[in-house]
């Protein structure tokens, strides 16, 4: 194994823990967001919910776009071998996230893709922007 190599499954974990914390932080921002519009009803002056409401939405933006940039390098719109390394990457994180959920969810959605990948394939490809074209036949190892 070369070192281009091994930075490259190096960036691969990165980019899976970048994600997972990101749907950790997505999920939280949607917890917050709907306490905030439970008190819609219970308080007079509206104002401070609709400023706070507006920044929490803002910031659920930004995360979901964040996220998405990162879903399109690892899975998206890349190859069926491509996505059997994210998940060997992903397998070698299992001591570090053991059981949580995220970790397990991104798991169980990229076996999907690769159980079910002709069904995604035609769609992938008529949805994929061009500049992620050439990520088809990058390689992780």
């Amino acid at each position: 194994m070369t070192g281009w190599e091994t930075m490259k499954r190096k960036e691969v974990k990165e980019l899976v823990r970048g994600y997972l914390a990101l749907r950790v932080k997505i999920d939280k921002l949607h917890g917050e967001l709907g306490e905030v519009r439970d008190r819609f009803g219970k308080v007079v002056d509206l104002t401070p919910l609709k400023r706070r409401e507006g920044r929490l939405l803002d910031e659920l933006r930004d995360l979901r776009r964040h996220s998405e940039s990162i879903a399109e390098r690892l899975f998206a719109y890349r190859s069926r071998e491509f996505v059997r390394s994210v998940i060997s990457c992903l397998l070698d994180l299992g001591p570090e996230y053991g059981r949580d959920e995220y970790y397990h969810n991104l798991l169980t959605s990229l076996v999907s893709i690769v159980i079910h990948f002709e069904e995604y394939e035609e769609e992938r490809k008529r949805y994929a922007p061009p500049e992620l074209f050439d990520l088809q036949d990058e390689k992780v190892d």
